[in-house]
């Protein structure tokens, strides 16, 4: 396994982990990390078992699962019109990706 995978893997782990009750939702938001479309496969495969409720991906159709959206602002709409109280998101990319303004936003109470 290689450092991209294990980071993947961890996010998955931490938020499956993370408290919600059965009314409340987890929530992961991911961006491309490797080049392998098995790798990403297996990431999404993983947050599913582990019980991440939603998988949002961002310009990444190698994940083949999920609620893909194009990009940063499409992510931050989406979660806006669904995230409810007490639902746990995990945002995991660089800030390359943008993603930071979509962890900006929640922090923001925007989303």
């Amino acid at each position: 396994m290689n450092v991209a995978s294990w980071v993947a893997e961890m996010s998955n782990r931490s938020v499956a982990a993370s408290p919600a009750t059965p009314s409340e939702e987890r929530w992961k938001i991911a961006r491309r990390y490797a080049e392998s479309a098995t790798a990403h496969e297996g990431v999404a495969l993983l947050a599913k078992e582990l019980g991440v409720d939603e998988l949002v991906t961002v310009d990444s159709p190698e994940y083949g699962a999920g609620r893909p959206v194009a990009d940063a602002a499409q992510a931050t709409a989406l979660l806006a019109a669904e995230l409810a109280p007490g639902d746990v998101v995990l945002v995991k990319a660089s800030r390359a990706a943008g993603l930071d303004r979509v962890a900006a936003a929640l922090l923001e109470g925007a989303a």
